[in-house]
C-alpha cells in the first residue's frame, strides 16, 4: 500500500465523522472504521453500491436522486436521510459530499456524515412549539375579544366594565401560569383552582382539597375563569362578603357511569355568608360563562344551586377527555 495511501486510511479512521469516498462510476470505494462501526457490517458489504441497503426505504429514492444529480453535475450536495445502525435502529445522517480531482482529471467524491438525530428531533419539536404556541395565541385572543364583548354588555357603565374586565383578564393570567408552570401540555386541577382563588384565600376562609386530577390546556383556562366568576360572586353577595362565610372546594377519584364513561365531580359550596334569596332575576355573564361556556369547552356537565344556606356549584368533568 502506498505511504500516502496508508497515511490517509489512518487519518479517516480516526477522524470523528463518518467517511466515505466514491470513484467516478458512483461506486463507493472507500468507507472508514466509524462508518462500519456505525453500520455494523463489513467492509466488503458496504463497498460497490451495498451501502445503500441501510438506508430508509421512505428515503432511499430522493438520496439516490439527490446523489447521481449531483455526481452527473460534477457538484456539492449537502442531504439528511436515515441510515440503519447496528442495533436496527433508523438514525438521522446529514451527508456532505464533494467532487475532486487528480492531474486536473474528475476522481470521484469525497463525503463525510455526521448523526444529527437529536438536532432534528429537536428542530422538530421547536417547529411543533412554534405551531403550538401561535394557536394559543390566536385562542387566547379569541377568549379576551369575547370576554370583553360580554363584559361590556353587562357592564351598566364604564366604571363598572373596567374592574369586572380587569378581574377577568387576571383571572386568564394566572389561569396561563399554571400552565406555564407544566410546559403548556396541561396543569393539575390544585394549581388552576389555587391560581384562581389566590387574590381570595384567607387562613380557614377556603379549603381545597382532592386527588391528583390532570387538566388539559383548554379545560384549565376555562375552569381557572370559571372558579374566579364563583369567586368574584363569593365576595360581592355571598359566603366571602361576611367575617363567617366560608367556601369548600373539593373533588373526589374518577366514577364510571353505567355507560363506561369516567367522571369527576367538583363541587363549590358556600356557608356562612347572607342568606340565598333564589336564582337571580338578571342572570349575569358568570352565570352564563358557568353554565354555558364552560361546559361546552370542558365537555362536561355544570349545575348552579342557588340554596338558601349558600352558592352550591357542581362540575361534571370527563376522566377520558384528557382530564385522568
Amino acid at each position: 500500500m502506498p505511504e500516502g495511501d496508508a497515511r490517509f486510511r489512518l487519518l479517516a479512521d480516526n477522524a470523528p465523522v463518518m467517511v466515505w469516498r466514491a470513484d467516478p462510476s458512483k461506486a463507493c470505494d472507500f468507507v472508514n472504521r466509524p462508518w462500519l462501526d456505525f453500520t455494523g457490517r463489513t467492509v466488503e458489504q458496504e463497498l460497490g453500491f451495498g451501502w445503500a441497503e441501510g438506508v430508509h426505504p421512505d428515503d432511499f429514492d430522493r438520496c439516490l436522486t439527490i446523489y447521481t444529480e449531483a455526481f452527473d453535475a460534477r457538484r456539492p450536495f449537502s442531504m439528511q436521510y436515515r441510515l440503519r445502525r447496528h442495533d436496527g435502529a433508523w438514525r438521522w445522517l446529514l451527508d456532505n459530499g464533494r467532487p475532486y480531482e487528480i492531474a486536473g482529471r474528475f476522481a470521484g467524491y469525497f463525503g463525510s456524515c455526521i448523526d444529527v438525530t437529536e438536532m432534528k428531533q429537536a428542530l422538530d419539536q421547536r417547529d411543533e412549539l412554534v405551531a403550538e404556541l401561535t394557536h394559543r395565541i390566536k385562542n387566547t385572543l379569541a377568549v379576551v375579544a369575547a370576554m370583553a364583548e360580554q363584559t361590556r354588555r353587562n357592564s351598566r357603565s364604564a366604571e363598572e366594565f373596567h374592574p369586572n374586565f380587569l378581574g377577568r383578564l387576571h383571572a386568564l393570567s394566572r389561569a396561563h401560569d399554571a400552565l406555564f408552570r407544566q410546559g403548556w401540555t396541561g396543569t393539575t386541577l390544585e394549581l388552576v383552582a389555587r391560581e384562581a382563588l389566590a387574590p381570595h384565600i384567607e387562613p380557614g376562609r377556603i379549603s381545597i382539597a382532592g386527588p391528583d386530577v390532570t387538566l388539559p390546556a383548554n379545560g384549565a383556562v376555562a375552569l381557572g375563569i370559571a372558579l374566579h366568576e364563583l369567586a368574584t360572586n363569593a365576595v360581592k353577595h355571598g359566603a366571602l362578603s361576611t367575617d363567617a362565610g366560608r367556601v369548600r372546594l373539593f373533588w373526589g377519584e374518577a366514577e364510571t357511569d353505567g355507560e363506561g364513561q369516567a367522571w369527576h365531580l367538583l363541587r363549590w359550596e358556600e356557608s356562612g355568608g347572607p342568606p340565598v334569596q333564589g336564582r337571580p332575576g338578571r342572570r349575569g355573564m358568570g352565570t352564563r360563562l358557568l353554565e354555558g361556556g364552560l361546559a361546552g369547552q370542558i365537555r362536561g356537565a355544570v349545575t348552579l344551586d342557588f340554596a338558601p344556606g349558600g352558592v352550591r356549584c357542581t362540575m361534571r368533568l370527563p376522566a377520558t377527555q384528557g382530564l385522568a
